[in-house]
Order: C-alpha cells, then structure tokens, then sequence
C-alpha cells in the first residue's frame, strides 16, 4: 500500500480510504489508482493510450476488475481491441472476476512464471498483486500492450532488461 500511495504522490491512509470506498476519498486519489492500458496499433512504433483500468473487490470480498476505452482511443480510426472476445471497442465498461479480476489478455500480456521471480527480485518482495507485475514488467517486452499509471504512455525506464554481448557470455 505504502508504494501505491508514493506512486501518485498521496498518502497510505488515502488509499486505504479509497480502497475501502470511503465517501470522503477526493476524486484525484481514485483517479491515479486508476492504470491504463497502452497499445501500439498495428504500423505504428509509438503507443497510445487505449483505456482505463481499476481493481478493486466486489461486495463479497471477490477481485472485481473494471476496464474502460477512452473517448479518444475510440474516435482513433485505427483503433484495434484489446481482446476481440473479451474486450470489443465499445464505450462499454467491461467487469470480471476471473483471473483475481484481471481480463485475460491483460493477464497474458504479464510476464511468466520466471518473468515473474526476476521482477520480484528486483522489487525486494517475495510476491506482488496481480498489476503489479504488469507494471514494473520492462516496457520492450514482446507485444503491442503496455501499462501504466499516466494518461501518456512513459518512454522506456527500465534498466535490467539489456540486450548482452553475446561473444562475452559464451566466453564465460
């Protein structure tokens, strides 16, 4: 809780507070927890941003995540969904509990089981919560989706997903 809450620049109480539903919880706190979705569209190299994302508990305690396009992403004429099935453009918004809420695409666009012990690793944390791993996941993973907790898609930050010499490690 304690990271999310640094991450858009608010305190723990916060976000316990929205997580909670507190009616008194100022809308900029349940509008950061929100992650978007980035895709690069098909003949593009740079993204855009496609949606919005939240996860949160249905009233019986049950993972509920909620997914919603954004205006401009559905105006955009080359717009693609996320998910055919799952996920149609539409300005529907989009619930499920599968999966600990997350939609399947979202889910296999996430690092394996691997993938996900480096990032732990590089987080000082023996497991994360299920966005989590798609966020801290290197931004020049393979595939067109991208996530994060802005409205403009980030330029690359990550530094542990190099490219290595490969001449060097066969020599070791």
């Amino acid at each position: 809780m304690g990271e999310v809450a640094q991450r858009i620049g608010t305190g723990r109480r916060a976000v316990r507070d929205a997580e909670r539903g507190k009616a008194s919880t100022g809308v900029a706190v349940y509008a950061a927890l929100l992650w978007a979705y980035y895709i690069t569209l098909p003949g593009k190299v740079s993204a855009v941003t496609a949606g919005k994302f939240v996860l949160d508990e249905s009233s019986s305690g049950v993972p509920l995540g909620r997914f919603v396009y954004g205006r401009s992403y559905l105006k955009n004429a080359d717009a693609v969904p996320i998910d055919p099935a799952e996920l149609k453009l539409s300005d529907t918004t989009y619930s499920t509990i599968l999966l600990r809420g997350v939609f399947g695409a979202s889910r296999d666009a996430g690092p394996d089981y691997w993938g996900r012990r480096v990032i732990e690793k590089h987080a000082g944390k023996p497991s994360l919560r299920e966005m989590d791993y798609l966020l801290e996941s290197p931004e020049d993973r393979a595939g067109a989706l991208g996530f994060g907790i802005g409205n403009v898609p980030p330029a690359p930050l990550k530094k542990f997903n190099k490219t290595l010499d490969l001449a060097k490690l066969q020599s070791v």
